[in-house]
This record gives C-alpha cells, structure tokens and sequence, in this order.
C-alpha cells in the first residue's frame, strides 16, 4: 500500500525534481518501480519476522521483543 502511493507521488517527476528530492541514486538503480528498503539502503527480506508457526513460542518471541523495546 506504501509502495503504491509512493508511486503515485513521484510518477511524472523531472529530472530536477528527483534530484533536488535526494531520489537520484535511488532513481538510477530502480527507475520508478518500488523497491522497499531501509533508510540506510538494507533491501527488506522476510528474514526480519520472528515467526516459529508455534502460538506460544511466537507470543514468547513478541513479548520478548516487547521488553526490549
């Protein structure tokens, strides 16, 4: 959904504008498709989910997450 009005913002955009927005890098390696990643440039991968498929052990995983948190 984020991508998607992403999208919508920047689709039509000028050179200058994209530049003048910091998306230059950004633009050159991915044009205008979406590609989610961290402010610092870490692509999202589905590694970042603490999920086992066992109820309790993922409430264990979340609470603990909580904590720390």
């Amino acid at each position: 959904m984020i991508s998607a009005i992403v999208y919508q913002l920047t689709k039509g955009l000028s050179p200058e504008q994209i530049k003048a927005g910091g998306m230059d890098s950004y633009f050159v390696a991915h044009t205008l498709g979406i590609y989610p990643q961290s402010s610092a440039g870490v692509p999202f991968t589905a590694a970042y989910f603490q999920s086992k498929g066992d109820t309790i052990t993922d409430l264990h995983e979340d609470m603990a997450a909580e904590g720390a948190a």
